[in-house]
């Protein structure tokens, strides 16, 4: 539902200010949890000025109401492929850290559902979140601009209105017609 998921305001990403970072994970150790934590540390411990909003067992008005206030989602970086908590930050506008797998994404490209290079996630294995951390920090001015393609994304592939037009499709292929 892209109006229950809109964008708050537009993101400042100011260098002066501490960049947010909010990761919600079910499972920690396939999301790659320890790992992030631990980036994280290691990239405060060199001066940068980051804070991890770390949410676990709480409501998705929760989730929702935090990830209007950070400046970067963390999803996953060992499945390697979005999922739910990564849509609805994209539906945000949020710039979203995940692992995509290159044969998944070949797949998808191969099918016709995605074009190449049109998922604007920041492809983060878990061998590199400090490094794309560290280049989020570096470029918060492009964060927006990643954020602003996340959301035409979703509207493109995840909103209510294309998912509909999806199942009226196989519908009709079936002879089954609505009123």
């Amino acid at each position: 539902d892209m109006d229950r998921w809109k964008p708050a305001k537009k993101n400042g990403h100011n260098k002066n200010t501490k960049l947010r970072i909010l990761h919600a994970p079910n499972h920690p150790m396939i999301k790659g949890t320890e790992a992030l934590i631990e980036a994280i540390e290691l990239l405060k411990s060199e001066g940068l000025d980051l804070e991890l909003i770390l949410l676990q067992g709480v409501p998705n008005d929760e989730i929702r109401r935090a990830m209007r206030d950070v400046d970067l989602v963390a999803d996953q970086f060992v499945i390697g492929w979005y999922a739910m908590f990564a849509i609805e930050a994209m539906a945000m506008g949020k710039p979203v850290l995940c692992y995509l797998r290159e044969d998944l994404v070949d797949l998808y490209v191969k099918a016709g559902l995605i074009t190449e290079d049109e998922i604007p996630l920041i492809n983060t294995g878990l061998l590199e979140i400090s490094s794309k951390i560290r280049w989020a920090y570096d470029n918060r001015e492009e964060l927006w601009a990643i954020g602003r393609k996340g959301r035409e994304f979703v509207q493109r592939h995840h909103s209510t209105e294309h998912v509909g037009k999806v199942f009226a499709e196989i519908l009709n292929e079936l002879g089954i017609r609505g009123k």
